[in-house]
């Protein structure tokens, strides 16, 4: 089953996203450090780490406008794509709909390490990591779920525990849809759902 634009390049862009608020903010916070040691005495020491701030700034700067253009460009050809073919608006029940099932796949579990200490259970982490790639892609006429397999077989067994959860909440979410039973491709599963 081939992945669609949006299941491309919506992790990608959740990371530049990132990116771009970090840079941003890094970049910020070295002008504002170039106006305090500007408030100081000045002295031959500061103006150079004032001249070696500005130069980091406008790295941050330059960086975070590249990123920003790169999240813009796919933001725009994934909107155009969904104007020709479908609506805008699936595409932002799209992102909802991908954070929301991350969220209520997501599991809290902590191992007792000793009396006031506490470890976080390897295998929900490898089950956390797995369905953190998990996309729903919403379209007029479908809607496609994505969920990465975990690796390790205890965290299989708890992906295989929440199967018919998974499909409720899947379904739920979309009520005019009917969705079959999963597919498994490599270590992807698919949930494809039509009108009914």
């Amino acid at each position: 089953m081939a992945k669609t634009f949006f299941q491309k390049t919506f992790n990608l862009s959740r990371y530049l996203l990132v990116f771009v608020i970090l840079n941003t903010v890094l970049s910020i916070t070295s002008r504002l450090l170039i106006i305090l040691f500007d408030n100081e005495v000045f002295s031959r020491k500061i103006v150079v780490i004032q001249n070696k701030l500005y130069f980091i700034s406008m790295i941050f700067l330059l960086v975070a406008v590249m990123l920003f253009l790169l999240l813009l460009t796919l933001l725009i050809i994934e909107l155009i794509e969904r104007y020709k073919t479908d609506k805008i608006s699936n595409y932002f029940e799209s992102v909802k709909q991908t954070m929301e099932l991350r969220h209520f796949l997501i599991q809290h579990e902590t191992i007792s390490t000793s009396i006031n200490s506490f470890q976080k259970n390897p295998i929900v982490q490898d089950f956390n990591k797995s369905v953190a790639g998990s996309i729903v892609d919403v379209r007029n006429e479908s809607v496609v779920v994505v969920l990465k397999y975990p690796t390790s077989q205890q965290s299989q067994q708890i992906f295989r525990n929440m199967g018919s959860h998974i499909k409720e909440e899947i379904s739920n979410c979309n009520p005019k849809f009917y969705f079959s039973s999963p597919i498994r491709i490599g270590n992807r599963l698919f949930y494809k759902g039509s009108k009914s």
